[in-house]
């Protein structure tokens, strides 16, 4: 499958590039791969159609000998090949839970809530620089546990233990850094988790591009003897309004999310908000507990973005976003703003591994055998999330860049006459792909259990179709022999 003019191949070819130390077990990955990817939210036994195959993929998660990180960075270097020649890589940090019913026998895992235990999963999720911004795969992935110790809660992360949980944030950061090669650009993207002075000056000093959303309303360094210190929002927020734009606000819902999650984001309708944009570059003063070696401050550019006349009740939009970036003109704060906007793409990513693969209703019974089915299926929803991507911001993309002529051709046949158009874009693909899984268009834009459903069944459909095709052949071969 190709989306637009990144071929993003499926996950078994990804896959054939793995190295486990044995081909049994190369050979075994790419089979599991192939199954799990025509049935993404099936269950393992399901998808995977016979007690052999099964058995041999309980083997492959359970051996102690194959590294989840061995799986997974095939498709880290398949996400590098994809960004070249596409401007500076964004690449979107974030965290998510993932929660297990708990039976009592899992281990490694921590509880999260009632009848449940899971882990954390720190992603970088890479998105191309120029526009439009596509989803181009993982390039970074930590796992991480809570742990009760003498010295308190820490959170863990293989064999690096984290007293400050916001750590995490660099160490990732450094990790991708590290991961790749030179003549990459890179700009980091964080919402206000990422906010602590530590990260954003380790990231300026490295000569690392960022968008970071303030959290803090930081003091500015201000001149000797000065009574009364600046403060950031402030001092931004008297700058001359740059632009004036109006974009579309998502629906979101919190429900499901955690206390804190749901108190900062609550619940909302969509609509259209008018935005001011601002600008500033400013020095902000160095908390005292931030590491001394970074200097007494740091001089970064500041973006506003303000929502005026939000309707009542309504929490406007209100972002401060520290960065690197130029922002002296409205086309720089413009790109600035679309930047950080990229962000919704990871929380997507989140949903299509959640819901479209259905990662939490796993039965596995350890931390190290989830994480193997992790790096298994964190691929498969990267390419969900390109396919819905694709159909949603090129709509009028050829239908050959979203699915194989065979798969339109199957559904052609097997949904009414009307559905497809004689010259299908990427958006009627999508549609129809998600007619199969049973949506309404009536109900909305498809989400992701009824798109990997649709999926699953045109892969079945095509599957067979192939063999047809195939069987058809040998007999009009033999024929003409005769």
């Amino acid at each position: 499958m190709a989306i637009c003019n990144f071929e993003i191949p499926d996950v078994p070819t990804q896959f054939r590039k793995a190295r486990l130390g044995d081909r049994r077990l190369d050979r075994r990955l790419v089979a599991v791969a192939e199954a799990m990817q025509a049935h993404p939210s099936w269950s393992f036994p399901d998808a995977l159609g016979s007690d052999s195959s099964t058995e041999a993929f309980y083997r492959l998660v359970n051996n102690d000998d194959v590294d989840w990180e061995d799986i997974i960075d095939a498709h880290y270097q398949d996400t590098l090949a994809r960004a070249v020649g596409h401007g500076p890589m964004i690449v979107l940090q974030d965290t998510t839970l993932f929660q297990f019913a708990s039976k009592g026998s899992r281990t490694g895992l921590f509880p999260t809530s009632k009848g449940k235990e899971g882990f954390l999963g720190h992603f970088a999720l890479a998105v191309s620089g120029d526009e439009p911004r596509r989803p181009l795969g993982l390039i970074g992935f930590r796992p991480l546990v809570r742990r009760e110790t003498p010295e308190g809660r820490v959170l863990e992360s293989g064999d690096r233990r984290y007293q400050v949980e916001s750590d995490r944030w660099l160490d990732l950061a450094l990790e991708v850094i590290e991961g790749v090669p030179a003549g990459y650009g890179l700009i980091h993207v964080m919402d206000r988790e990422g906010d602590f002075f530590d990260l954003i000056a380790t990231l300026s000093h490295l000569g690392q591009d960022y968008v970071v959303r303030s959290a803090h309303d930081r003091v500015l360094l201000g001149e000797e003897g000065q009574k009364r210190p600046a403060r950031l929002r402030e001092t931004v927020h008297g700058a001359e309004v740059l632009v004036k734009r109006q974009v579309r606000v998502s629906r979101r819902r919190a429900a499901g999310r955690a206390p804190k999650v749901r108190k900062e984001h609550p619940d909302r309708d969509q609509r259209i908000a008018t935005l001011l944009v601002r600008s500033s570059r400013v020095s902000i003063r160095r908390p005292a507990r931030a590491d001394r070696r970074l200097g007494d401050g740091l001089e970064l550019n500041v973006v506003e973005v303000a929502e005026v006349d939000a309707p009542d009740g309504v929490e406007p939009v209100d972002w401060f976003l520290l960065t690197s970036l130029p922002v002296s003109t409205p086309e720089e704060v413009e790109r600035v703003v679309d930047v950080y906007r990229a962000r919704w793409q990871i929380e997507e990513f989140f949903k299509a591994l959640k819901t479209g693969c259905q990662y939490e209703k796993r039965q596995l019974e350890s931390l190290d055998s989830l994480l193997v089915a992790l790096a298994l299926l964190a691929p498969i929803a990267a390419r969900l999330l390109a396919l819905r991507w694709s159909a949603r911001h090129e709509p009028t993309a050829p239908a050959d860049v979203v699915l194989e002529a065979d798969e339109i051709e199957v559904l052609r046949a097997v949904l009414p006459s009307r559905t497809l158009p004689p010259r299908p874009k990427a958006r009627h693909l999508l549609l129809a792909v998600a007619q199969l899984g049973g949506h309404l268009r009536s109900n909305g834009e498809p989400g992701w259990l009824v798109l990997g459903r649709g999926l699953q069944h045109l892969q079945d459909l095509t599957l067979g179709w192939r063999a047809a095709m195939r069987t058809r052949a040998r007999l009009v071969g033999a024929s003409g022999e005769e």
